[in-house]
């Protein structure tokens, strides 16, 4: 639905590096990053955890779900866990 209210929206996979959307933001050719859900434990994604921590420490404006929430939350040092139903 981002599309529908006038959002242009770019696909990038998982594995791609914080450096490249930061110089993208910088250059203005996207406005922020939005964090999709997925499959796996948060915890033990400790690269992709790193790359959002870069993400957040140049300020660019991100919205996650799922599993994209949690990463966030593991970017800025709030612990996850696996819960026993969801």
């Amino acid at each position: 639905e981002l599309v529908e209210v006038g959002f242009e929206v770019e696909v990038y996979p998982y594995n791609v590096k914080a450096d490249e959307l930061i110089t993208l933001y910088k250059k203005g050719e996207i406005q922020g990053v939005f964090l999709s859900n997925g499959p796996g434990e948060p915890r033990i994604l400790k690269q992709e955890i790193a790359e959002v921590k870069k993400l957040a420490e140049a300020k660019i404006p991100m919205l996650g779900i799922c599993l994209g929430h949690q990463l966030l939350s593991n970017a800025f040092g709030y612990a996850t866990y696996k819960m026993k139903f969801g």
